[in-house]
């Protein structure tokens, strides 16, 4: 396959670099390479070499030349090879097989391979992808807006949009315009646990029948909490410290305490701490008393449900600027 995906770049550079060459190319193509009229496929000759004559390229069968008049275009040629394709070249994908394909088609295949369209980008305008544990989005039309690369290879009128969440068409058919208007629901949308996703997803068809998509997705968070104080802070007081709405995964909190303990709280179901490190890089995880409780004074954030933090007191009075501590999980 290589060889012949050789030739054809070959041949095609050289009918336009060497105007006279009277030397014949042995195509070695095995018979998979055709040649005779569009409505005679089935009765072609395979074709045994080519050489470029006066700006021409042409095939020979046996000692017969086809398209010594002009060229290729003179004759049609085909080329017929069972066996997939090992691996990608250009535009012909792993697995590709030929049966009796036009040479011209190969070629652009090869060098012009298709450009699928595909979304750049989907969202919901104004609406964070992170929001607190019980925080809403509010009910009614929202705008959404997308962006398509290759965009004139989208069939017209071919983008749905879906609520995938709740099993829910929005939007069936529009133009891939990159905007529109469209409800989300007559009821606000929430959740109250930490890592509860909502779903939504655009789609649309390429000139080949092929459906594309992309989603936008707004995550539930119980947030992270840290900060200094005296040492046995209540739930309230420590809700009341530097609070960050993020997921799991190792964090890096700066602290100035006065005379006073640091903490560092976030959801137990995120488990346990596996080390802490002081800005020297110094461990420090013995230094510091693990609580579990129950955080159910979040009011409205929580609506009512308890939510069990894993809290991490200093067990050191300390004074400190720009401390910067390390929490791994």
């Amino acid at each position: 396959m290589k060889r012949l995906i050789i030739f054809l770049i070959f041949a095609v550079l050289a009918a336009g670099a060497y105007a006279q060459n009277e030397y014949k190319y042995v195509i070695h193509a095995y018979g998979g390479l055709k040649i005779g009229s569009e409505d005679r496929i089935d009765d072609m000759a395979g074709v045994d070499s080519a050489k470029v004559v006066n700006d021409s390229l042409v095939f020979y069968v046996g000692s017969t030349p086809y398209g010594a008049g002009g060229g290729v275009s003179n004759s049609l040629v085909y080329y017929t090879n069972a066996t997939p394709m090992p691996e990608e070249v250009g535009g012909l994908e792993v697995g590709t097989t030929f049966d009796d394909e036009a040479l011209v088609d190969i070629i652009e295949n090869l060098l012009y391979p298709y450009q699928y369209p595909a979304f750049s980008s989907f969202s919901m305008s104004g609406q964070t992808t992170t929001l607190e544990c019980g925080v809403e989005i509010s009910s009614g039309t929202k705008t959404w807006t997308w962006a398509t690369s290759n965009s004139s290879n989208v069939n017209a009128n071919s983008i749905d949009i879906d609520d995938i969440t709740d099993s829910n068409n929005l939007i069936t058919g529009t133009a891939n315009d990159g905007t529109e208007d469209v409800s989300i629901g007559g009821s606000a949308i929430t959740k109250t646990t930490t890592g509860q996703q909502h779903r939504w997803r655009i789609t649309g068809t390429n000139s080949q029948s092929e459906d594309f998509t992309r989603d936008f997705v707004v995550t539930w968070r119980s947030p992270f909490y840290y900060g200094e104080g005296a040492a046995g802070l209540s739930v309230a007081q420590i809700q009341g410290l530097t609070k960050q709405v993020t997921g799991s995964g190792n964090k890096t909190y700066t602290f100035n305490p006065s005379t006073q303990v640091m903490y560092v709280a976030y959801p137990a179901s995120y488990g346990a701490l596996s080390s802490i490190l002081d800005p020297n890089g110094f461990e420090t995880i013995a230094d510091w008393t693990l609580s579990v409780v129950d955080f159910t004074n979040n009011s409205p954030d929580y609506e009512g449900t308890t939510v069990s933090y894993n809290v991490y007191e200093y067990d050191n009075v300390t004074t400190q600027s720009d401390f910067d501590v390390t929490f791994i999980f």
